[in-house]
Parts: C-alpha cells; structure tokens; sequence
C-alpha cells in the first residue's frame, strides 16, 4: 500500500511539471503572436522578443502606451509564475524520488542482512517470477536479482523482495545475502550466464543447494561440474506435465506439491546428520504419534521406497516425508535433522 501511494505521488508530480512545460510553451507561443500583430515585428524577432520578456532581460524594443505596457507585464509574469511553478515541481520530483529511492534501498538492506537460510532467485523472468512467488508462499524468505528495471516493478509490485542488478556479479549476490543464503535457483534465460551464477554462488556460499535452469542439453553436464546439483529444462517439464495431466489427471494433482501445500500437507526432505535424535532408530520409532509417512530413505546412492517400519535410520540418510505441515516441522524441530530444500519440479527427471 506504501508502495503504491508513493507510485501515485510521483505520478502527480511528473503530471504537474508536464502541465507547467505545456503551459510556459504555450504563453511563449501567444506572445510571439501577439507582439507579431501589436509591433507588427516579423516573426523570428517577436519570438526573440518573447523569449527576453519570459526571462525577464527585457525587449528589443520600449514600449509604447498602455496596451504594450500590458502586453509586456502580462507575458513576463505568467512566465515567470510558470517557471517558478515548474522548476519547484521539478525540484520536488527529484529530491523525493531520491529520497524515496535511498530510503527504499536502506531499508531493503536491513531486512536482507536479518536473513538467515533464505533463497536467492537470480533472474526474475517468467521462470523466476514463478519460482520466486511460489518459494515466498512456501518459505517466506525470498530474494530475486533482476536487472531489467521494468521487472523489478513488477516484482516489486508482487510484493517480492528485489535486488535490482546483474546476477553474475559476485557483488550483487553478496548484496542478496548469497553468503547466509540455503540455496539458489538460477533462472536466467542463457545456460552460459545461469553457469557464472553457478559458480559465483559456489564460491561465496559452498554448502549452498544450487539448482539451475537450463535449455540445452549439452549444458547440463557444465552446469553439474561448474557445482550445480540439479539441473532442470523448463520445456521438458512442461511437456511431461501437459502429458500427464491429460493421461492421469488425478493422480498428478495428487503429487503436486502445490496442490499438497493448498490442502494443509507438504513433501519434506529431511537429512540426517550425526547429531541427529532420529540416528540409531527404527522407523516405527521416528513415526511415534506424528501424522506423516515415511515416502522414501536415500543412502550411499540407492533409494528404499516405502521403508520397513524395523528399517534403521542411519547417519548420512535422507528421509522423504509427507504429511501434516505442522507435524513435519514439529518433527524438524526435535529432531536435529537439517532440512533440504528443492522447489524445482521433477528436478531428478531433467
């Protein structure tokens, strides 16, 4: 709402001074005419003379009886007023768009450098306006690098934090917090930019998650060394989703983590560190009263769907779980486990 009073503000200011230019030119025209049909001066002259009586210098010529008198005093001071008027206009519009501007940024800055494990979406297109706006609703701690100014309203528009600038720059990701960061989604429209944020990212940030998009194949394997760890192709998704929902609408919808989200459930990936409580236990035991399936356990490399509830969870596992938001998170919490996140869509499929 502050946003868009500001907008407004502005929007009446910049009308303003358009008016009060409109104005000082057209006083300027109708006292070229005038002094044109009163001195009976050729044109270029009474513009002249126009132009010297609007800033007050003076006249190419004295005048000659009341009515020029007029003339001369009704042209300078309407000039005059509408100068002052624009000029005062102009002046506002610039000091409170700076202001507006530095104050903007300044407190932009403050809530950045508070967060703590958010996600940096670099590049706010299509693909990353989406990703951005769905990682918001998901995990709230969202900020999106886009350097095309027209977007960044946008995104700002949709209530999204932003960081106007380029996305490769090592700068402009530590001015996003890359550094403190959990992750990176790189979302811009070129493999060979999305692999310089891959690799800036890495350096500042090691144990950050990295996933990037990407459009031709051959770049995948680049993006993989460059220390990506999922790739995903935004067409190959969209095929298969179009395909799926046409042949199994209803069990897609299921899965959907979007759909899950809506409905009060979420899919959760949760690792299992050495000090975690749930290392050394059963899955029976990890379950206890807790409303939440056990999907899935990863270990060196292979995947055990639908554990053994006797199965024990060992140290370096990965648990896929679904459920009741709160009882995940519930779990997340005593458990000492570290979760992972990958808001990307079939992200092992690409």
């Amino acid at each position: 709402m502050r946003l868009r009073r500001r907008q407004d503000s502005w929007s009446v200011a910049r009308d303003r001074f358009v008016r009060a230019l409109f104005g000082l030119f057209g006083v300027l025209a109708a006292g070229t005419v005038l002094l044109h049909v009163v001195e009976r001066t050729p044109w270029a002259q009474a513009l002249y003379d126009a132009i010297l009586i609007a800033t007050t210098i003076g006249a190419s010529f004295h005048p000659q009886g009341s009515t020029q008198y007029l003339l001369v005093a009704a042209v300078a001071m309407t000039e005059v007023a509408l100068g002052f008027y624009a000029l005062s206009t102009l002046t506002g519009l610039l000091v409170e768009g700076d202001i507006q501007q530095v104050r903007g940024r300044r407190r932009m800055d403050r809530r950045i450098a508070a967060f703590r494990g958010h996600l940096v979406i670099a590049g706010g297109g299509r693909v990353g306006r989406e990703a951005a706006t769905e990682a918001a609703r998901v995990k709230g701690q969202v900020v999106v690098i886009e350097r095309d100014r027209q977007r960044v309203e946008e995104l700002i528009d949709a209530s999204l934090l932003v960081i106007p600038g380029d996305a490769t720059d090592p700068d402009t990701l530590k001015a996003a917090g890359m550094e403190r960061a959990r992750g990176i989604i790189c979302c811009l429209p070129k493999d060979a930019e999305n692999l310089y944020v891959v690799l800036a990212a890495r350096e500042l940030n090691p144990a950050a998650q990295i996933t990037a998009r990407a459009e031709e194949l051959k770049s995948e394997r680049r993006l993989l060394q460059a220390g990506a760890h999922r790739v995903v192709f935004p067409s190959r998704i969209g095929g298969r989703r179009l395909a799926r929902l046409a042949i199994q609408p209803a069990s897609y919808e299921l899965v959907d983590s979007s759909w899950l989200w809506q409905r009060g459930l979420d899919l959760m990936e949760l690792d299992v560190p050495e000090h975690s409580a749930l290392a050394g236990r059963s899955i029976r035991e990890v379950r206890g009263d807790m409303a939440f399936l056990v999907v899935a356990l990863g270990r060196d490399g292979d995947v055990t769907v639908t554990p053994s509830p006797d199965m024990v969870v060992a140290p370096g596992d990965r648990l896929v779980l679904t459920g009741e938001r709160g009882e995940l998170e519930r779990l997340l919490r005593t458990s000492g486990g570290e979760e992972r996140v990958d808001l990307t869509e079939e992200a092992n499929g690409s």
